[in-house]
């Protein structure tokens, strides 16, 4: 395997305008990043963002952890092997990658 490092967590929101007023005076920042589709802060070189949630009041699974890797193909196969299923397929975003389900049914976002 030949994971680079975890690059960012991203929670989901049912209020994404309250949760960026939150993130911001929480931790005494503003956003590097911010549309209606994703707000993105930068907290001592963590990249927490916030998504909208799809459907407000239904949860999923809630939290989405992104991985730099070099394959992800590669990657997500070496993943899957261990008696692991697919979530979702790979998803190549410039650096992240996601989407497992570990032998415990809980989804893991690599």
């Amino acid at each position: 395997m030949n994971f680079l490092g975890l690059r960012t967590t991203v929670y989901k929101m049912d209020d994404l305008k309250a949760a960026k007023e939150w993130y911001a005076n929480a931790f005494e920042t503003d956003t590097y990043f911010d549309e209606l589709f994703y707000a993105g802060f930068s907290i001592r070189g963590y990249k927490p963002g916030l998504l909208p949630e799809d459907s407000p009041g239904e949860k999923h699974s809630g939290v989405l952890s992104y991985w730099e890797v070099e394959n992800i193909q590669q990657e997500f196969d070496c993943l899957i092997s261990p008696n692991a299923t697919e979530h979702e397929p790979p998803t190549n975003y410039p650096l992240y990658e996601k989407n497992i389900m570990n032998p415990v049914n809980s989804i893991r976002n690599d």
